[in-house]
């Protein structure tokens, strides 16, 4: 593997651009129908990959993530996809002021604005 990308669209940016991000493998496998703020899979913290979001609206975004990738390939970490989350987060009230908005693959499931994982092979 050459490069790995994660490519993300911004939808809106925040009023105080503060704040950081970290890219993680999750753990193990889990479901939309069963996740929720309080049940969350466990992630990988040894490969994270800290991001200060954009402070304009240029799109698109991207998350060099090609350690991650690099070790799913290799069978070292199992493929489980990836969380994006705020570092700041205390209060979610609080944090949702702060953060940055990406599309998602269910907001524009027709769109070419969708999250992707690009990789480049030598």
């Amino acid at each position: 593997i050459g490069k790995a990308t994660l490519r993300l669209y911004v939808d809106y940016l925040p009023a105080d651009i503060g704040t950081t991000y970290a890219v993680n493998a999750y753990a193990g496998a889990w479901s939309t129908n069963t996740i929720t703020f309080n049940n969350q899979p466990n992630i990988f913290t040894s490969l994270q990959v800290n991001i200060t979001p954009p402070t304009t609206g240029a799109i698109p975004f991207d998350i060099d993530i090609t350690g991650i990738v690099q070790n799913w390939a290799n069978g070292s970490l199992p493929n489980h996809g990836l969380l994006l989350r705020d570092l700041a987060s205390v209060f979610p009230s609080v944090s949702l002021l702060r953060a940055t908005g990406f599309e998602s693959l269910e907001v524009n499931s027709g769109s070419g604005r969708r999250p992707q994982i690009i990789v480049a092979f030598q």
